[in-house]
């Protein structure tokens, strides 16, 4: 054979293999095109992403997810961060079209001559393919399709695209994804903040996401990253000088340790957003809500009513597990061996990165994240209800008694030893060496042992010019019950009602602030059962006689009620509360008179809202504002806004409930340099103890009760236990930094009439008992004293 035919041959030969590799690219390419998914566009691109819900200035209150990702633009982010995700996982990025066929051929070559697979051949984009596209089986078949859809999204989507999506979508451990998360996680700042050293870390973490505390090999990373700065500086992002810089200094870690605790409030914000938008939408649609609530001052609630109902409860057993020496020797050891291990690993990984620990200073305890069961072991509950977590104030952690006696009890909280003064309580008499108790640490730092409620309560605060919740606490604790005493328990209001009776009386025109009525014994037979109502003051055989209504609301004369309602008519009544629209329907019964129905505290409270802004009542909302990702805003807000009784209405009632804080029952709700309004109120049996009040900018409901509606005790009355804490709420910082000392706005049309406020005459001067009362034109008082005259006395039956 001639060299000239062996030539031709082979040419021949080569041309029939280049078709048969052609022909079979394309028999691959458009056999496995068929069934791809189809790419179109960047606006396709709609991750699930976090719906964050702040307060009314902004503040983070909780995150909704399913995957927790903020979308940023790439064009936010700077050179060095785009640099260093480039560098770490696919240095020719700009330059190949999808597959970087040098780089496959060099992992295949060291994955062959290894033995085991050691490097991967994955561009950016394969990887985003992977992500989006393709399951993660390792198959012939779907590795030809990553490369077809490869070479398919280079084209369609440019390379700032196709970072777009990377940087948007990859997991970096420690449940964020996306760039943004990460960075806000590891260092508290946004992306485009970042420098060198914090981007090469975070492009290190991608290979084998962790989180930062559990990272098994921290050198690795470390390593990882030094190599991703190397790699920097060779490809020109940055000089050799700002690598070897960025080397040598330490990362600054500042971990996001706000752990995402729904509160009474948050979990109320989030109810309504699920009802107006869909769950779907909730968890993925990435939307920012703010909610009306101020996050201090809510917290500030829920401490102060914590604390006070742990002082109520205080004769309770603290007592929830009794552990033998055996138990409390083994869970003693477990959880300092863990903690060990927790914080050295810590110190290896401060070492290595040069920075400091996220955790020093901190005391770790048994965090409660369910409430206590009766049915498992002190060991089963560890294990699955609580977690190793840093102390912080006001909330719920395991101790074990290792110490009592006449001055400390001292608890081992999962790492050490603290101290707890042996204060005069009855329930720290049950305690014993080995007992499981809860605890708290207070704001000043100082360790309480923390009681199991049997007297429940519930505090709400609304703004009274927009009529949005500034703070509400549902009970003692959310995390040991979910159950909302603010919004969803319905509990008789007792004299608490009686504003609003009042208010009808005075807008009806027959009685103004010092109008005469009987303070005496009454009987009420109700025509259609022939049944006999005999109500009684709480002071039960004391009675006054005659008196204003402005005395009888004072000293909350039950008597003088029921006469009101009487008088007043008992349908006109019942169809004036249920105009209200209150959430309630009550019934014209005689003890109406004396809030015998049940309401919840979030609807009286609005009504005292409404006297303190004009008789004007707007419904309690939550939800101010509901942007989604571009910033549009989503809520509808149409509040339901109406004038429930007249301005000289509201503020005769105020002037009224003004005396009973100052000299009647509420006084315990003083608090000095603020001007306040409101009533108490108390059940049959001491079931429910209230005190709803105001002042011009803010009203303040609280309740108290047990949830099985028995007795809280005889000293349970609504200026007892419910005024107290009202002060005290009033008193603390956060609150009392955004209440004016103002007084109420009092409308034009008000007269103010000098008159004795005991007998209601008008005083002819300026004498003891006469003070100057507010008054609706035409219901002035016509009799004129001189003088003081005594109060009348007429008592019958």
């Amino acid at each position: 054979m001639t060299f000239k035919r062996i030539v031709k041959y082979l040419l021949i030969t080569i041309i029939i293999l280049l078709l048969i590799a052609f022909n079979t690219i394309l028999f691959f390419y458009y056999g496995y095109s068929k069934d791809l998914p189809q790419i179109y566009s960047i606006k396709d691109y709609k991750p699930p992403t976090s719906t964050d819900i702040l307060d009314r200035e902004g503040r983070l209150l909780y995150r909704l997810y399913n995957q927790k990702r903020r979308v940023v633009d790439i064009e936010k982010l700077p050179k060095i961060v785009i640099g260093a995700f480039v560098s770490a996982e696919d240095a020719e990025f700009f330059n190949h079209k999808g597959v970087d066929f040098t780089t496959v051929i060099r992992a295949l070559y060291i994955n062959l001559t290894s033995g085991e697979i050691k490097q991967g051949g994955s561009t950016i984009t394969q990887q985003v393919v992977k992500t989006f596209f393709l399951t993660p089986e390792k198959t012939f078949k779907r590795k030809i399709k990553e490369a077809i859809l490869s070479f398919k999204l280079e084209r369609h989507l440019t390379k700032k695209e196709i970072l777009y999506l990377y940087l948007n979508q990859i997991y970096f451990g420690a449940g964020n994804y996306g760039i943004y998360e990460a960075s806000m996680y590891f260092f508290k700042k946004p992306p485009e903040e970042l420098n060198v050293s914090e981007a090469a870390f975070l492009a290190s973490l991608v290979k084998a996401p962790e989180p930062f505390g559990n990272l098994r090999n921290p050198q690795r990373v470390r390593d990882r990253q030094i190599y991703v700065i190397r790699q920097m500086a060779k490809n020109g992002i940055i000089t050799n000088d700002e690598a070897n810089r960025s080397i040598e200094e330490g990362l600054d870690f500042k971990l996001d340790r706000q752990e995402n605790v729904q509160t009474y409030s948050t979990s109320y914000g989030i109810k309504r957003l699920i009802e107006y938008l869909g769950s779907e939408r909730v968890y993925n649609g990435g939307f920012v809500v703010n909610l009306s609530i101020d996050k201090e001052i809510d917290e500030e609630v829920q401490n102060l009513l914590f604390e006070h109902l742990n002082n109520l409860n205080s004769d309770n057993s603290p007592v929830i597990f009794s552990i033998s020496d055996d138990e409390a020797g083994k869970i003693e050891q477990s959880t300092r061996e863990y903690i060990s291990k927790m914080r050295d690993n810590f110190t290896n990984i401060t070492k290595i990165f040069k920075c400091k620990s996220p955790y020093e200073n901190v005391r770790f305890g048994l965090k409660l994240l369910k409430p206590v069961s009766d049915d498992i072991s002190i060991r089963e509950y560890i294990e699955k209800y609580t977690r190793i977590s840093p102390i912080e104030s006001y909330q719920l952690y395991l101790g074990i008694v290792v110490e009592v006696n006449k001055s400390v009890i001292r608890l081992y909280t999962g790492e050490s030893v603290v101290e707890i003064k042996n204060e005069q309580m009855r329930g720290l008499n049950k305690i014993k060496k080995n007992d499981v108790v809860l605890f708290y640490s207070n704001k000043d730092g100082l360790y309480k042992i923390a009681f199991p409620p049997i007297i429940q309560g519930a505090a709400i605060m609304i703004d009274n010019y927009s009529g949005y919740i500034l703070a509400m606490s549902g009970g003692y604790s959310y995390i040991l019950n979910e159950f909302n005493r603010a919004i969803q328990a319905k509990r008789q209001p007792g004299s608490a009602f009686k504003p609003i009776l009042y208010s009808y009386a005075i807008e009806s025109g027959k009685y103004n602030i010092v109008s005469i009525e009987n303070d005496a014994p009454i009987e009420y037979t109700d025509p259609q059962t022939g049944k006999v109502y005999r109500p009684t003051n709480y002071d039960r055989d004391e009675f006054r006689g005659e008196m204003t209504l402005i005395d009888a609301i004072t000293e909350s004369k039950n008597t003088v009620s029921v006469r009101l309602l009487l008088s007043l008519g008992i349908e006109n009544i019942a169809d004036f509360v249920n105009h209200l629209n209150l959430n309630i329907d009550v019934k014209p019964y005689p003890s109406l008179a004396l809030g015998a129905f049940e309401l919840p505290l979030y609807s009286l409270s609005e009504f005292y809202s409404a006297l303190a802004n004009g008789g004007v009542l707007k419904d309690a909302q939550i939800i101010q504002s509901i942007r989604d990702e571009s910033g549009s805003e989503m809520l509808d807000n149409k509040q339901r806004i109406r004038q429930v009784v007249l301005p000289e209405t509201a503020y005769i009632m105020t002037r009224m409930l003004k005396d009973v804080v100052s000299r009647g029952t509420g006084t315990a709700a003083r608090v000095e340099g603020f001007n306040i309004a409101g009533k108490t109120g108390t059940t049959n049996n001491y079931t429910n103890a209230w005190f709803i009040g105001y002042t011009p900018d803010i009203t303040l409901g609280i309740m108290l009760g047990r949830d099985d509606n028995k007795s809280m005790g005889k000293k349970a009355t609504g200026g007892n236990y419910a005024a107290p804490l009202f002060g005290k709420i009033l008193r603390s910082q956060s609150v009392s930094h955004i209440l004016s000392s103002k007084d109420f706005y009092i409308p034009p049309t008000i007269k103010f009439i000098n008159v004795n406020i005991h007998t209601g005459k008008r005083c002819a001067e300026e004498v003891e008992d006469c003070v100057f009362l507010p008054f609706r034109e035409g219901c002035e008082p016509l009799d004129v004293v001189d003088g003081v005259e005594k109060d009348l006395m007429r008592i019958d039956k």
